[in-house]
């Protein structure tokens, strides 16, 4: 039998445990604890591949939803903040290729930004490493795409000022 994802792995363990119920034997506490124990560990492991696509999302500057931003806040606050980092470093260098004279010097900037990457890589925060690199794929794929124009805002030179 195939298992596609870990719910399809839940539901299977479940089964097996339901099963195995009707032939209790004197290590029935073992056995339970067993199950539990695995099922508690799917769950954390779910629960941590949602807070890393969420972290990436945020890192990519893609739309999250205030509760799973909340969610990531509650479990991993760390990473939210790296998460956030990384996605104002994309936005910093999204600006500088928007103001790139020529390819060569956008090219330039590409490439410092791909050595950022592995200054990350070499200071041995795996978790940022990984959010920063997601961060510039998507800049290199919107500035391949020509797409900086919607990803930067504009600045504008106009003041809120009312009198």
């Amino acid at each position: 039998m195939k298992v596609n994802n870990s719910s399809e792995m839940a539901v299977l363990l479940e089964a097996l445990k339901n099963s195995n119920q009707m032939f209790k034997s004197k290590d029935e506490n073992s056995t339970e604890n067993i199950w539990s124990a695995k099922l508690k560990e799917m769950e954390d492991t779910s629960l941590g591949y949602r807070l890393d696509s969420i972290a990436r999302r945020i890192a990519r500057g893609d739309f999250v939803s205030g509760k799973d931003k909340s969610l990531l806040i509650q479990h991993n606050p760390e990473k939210l903040q790296k998460a956030e980092i990384a996605n104002t470093r994309r936005m910093e260098v999204a600006l500088r290729l928007k103001s790139a004279r020529s390819k060569q010097e956008a090219r330039e900037i590409i490439s410092n930004a791909r050595v950022e990457v592995y200054q990350a890589f070499s200071s041995k925060d795996e978790e940022y490493t990984v959010l920063l690199s997601e961060a510039y794929n998507k800049l290199t794929e919107d500035y391949s795409g020509n797409k900086l124009t919607t990803m930067v805002k504009k600045p504008t030179n106009k003041l809120d000022i009312k009198i």
